[in-house]
């Protein structure tokens, strides 16, 4: 046995001195599972044993990480501690005291945005705001009251949340994510053995699919054919429409990505990797892109690590892609959703597979890829009603 085991299984060691809950380690790739296991009698005297894992409560079990095992092992102890009161009560059929019962939402919702609040600093980024404004949002809908015991929050609750949610000067979509982060802090104190089960499971904010914008053959002829003043912006809207390819990774695409006929990337927002083979007009584009990038930069070659597109930002891209196909005259409202959507819609109207249209764009779900065959549907649907009426 390893000397790092020795050390973790120390400390759980005096946890289970001092408890009835008895805690157990497995040792999993990097870090070490808590499994809790313990005995009592069910009311009718039989004994009935209990045991499960603590899922959001995790060891590292080396001197690199002892802070964050400390504060774990501080945690592990209050997890058993309501652990050990809720389970006895449940296997015994003994109610818990008033006061065992009463654990405050708010108290704990912040605590945990705190959490992560410390979390994204440490990784050096913002963290998501919707988690605190859902916070203020559940203060105003209790109108005043200061506490929210966590086990007055039923189905009923939750439901009447969602709909005062829904009637604020707020979109459908804004409070799809108040909610989904309601729903979170309640999955967490299930996670935390506050809970049961989260009572929220099962609701939701219905709002219509937004509409998903994509160019057809004629408008992206017409935009290769319009003059830009800005070359690298032209260069990389017209090579996501034939890739796919999200903003984020065509800002992060090197040389070296690109490997003879295919390109080859680990997408940043789902950390998958795709490999998308370069069509004849892309490899036209990355081909008078370099010509591009070598006059930019006389004397000096293109390493492997070199990016191929810069971009300016958010707001000036946008208003620039905007006045480019406005001269083009195409009549949407053109940003990097519509480059990809024009890729998928694309391929399916080629008739290529929906299930190699889903690789490709690099979906986890073959139902996010229907929705180029449903909009392929309609295209078709309009043109057989172009037909002559007898």
């Amino acid at each position: 046995m390893s000397r790092r085991y020795i050390d973790i299984q120390k400390l759980v060691q005096g946890v289970n001195d001092r408890n009835q809950v008895k805690l157990r380690l497995r040792k999993g790739k990097d870090r070490y599972a808590v499994y809790y296991d313990f005995f009592a009698k069910d009311p009718n005297g039989k004994s009935k044993r209990v045991k499960g894992r603590i899922a959001h409560l995790k060891f590292f079990g080396d001197r690199e990480h002892c802070h964050e095992d400390a504060e774990t092992l501080r945690e592990v102890e209050v997890f058993i501690q309501i652990l050990e009161k809720r389970l006895f009560s449940q296997a015994s059929g003994v109610p818990l005291p008033k006061e065992d019962r009463a654990i405050d939402f708010l108290a704990f919702a912040r605590n945990e945005y705190d959490k992560r609040c410390e979390k994204a600093k440490n990784q050096g980024i913002k963290p998501d705001r919707n988690y605190r404004i859902t916070i203020e949002k559940v203060e105003a809908f209790l109108g005043g009251k200061k506490l929210l015991n966590i086990h007055s929050i039923d189905n009923k609750f939750c439901s009447d949340f969602r709909d005062y949610l829904c009637g604020l000067k707020i979109t459908n979509n804004t409070a799809h994510h108040y909610f989904g982060a309601f729903k979170a802090f309640l999955g967490q104190a299930v996670q935390k053995g506050h809970l049961q089960y989260n009572p929220a499971n099962g609701i939701k904010i219905k709002f219509p699919e937004p509409k998903k914008d994509f160019l057809t053959q004629e408008e992206l002829q017409a935009l290769n054919d319009s003059n830009i003043e800005y070359t690298q912006i032209r260069n990389a809207f017209l090579f996501a429409c034939y890739t796919g390819l999200r903003k984020g990774d065509i800002l992060n695409l090197q040389v070296k990505d690109v490997n003879g006929d295919t390109i080859q990337v680990i997408q940043k927002k789902t950390g998958k990797m795709v490999s998308i083979p370069i069509a004849e007009t892309a490899r036209k584009i990355i081909e008078n892109h370099m010509q591009y990038l070598s006059s930019q930069k006389t004397g000096v070659s293109l390493s492997p690590d070199s990016k191929f597109f810069s971009l300016p930002s958010n707001s000036r891209l946008g208003k620039r892609l905007q006045a480019w196909a406005e001269s083009a005259g195409v009549e949407k409202k053109v940003t990097y959703h519509t480059s990809r959507h024009t890729f998928g819609t694309l391929l399916v109207k080629s008739g290529v597979d929906i299930y190699r249209v889903k690789e490709l764009m690099g979906h986890r779900d073959v139902r996010t890829t229907q929705v180029y065959a449903k909009l392929s549907h309609e295209d078709l649907q309009k043109s057989v009603e172009k037909l002559p009426v007898l």
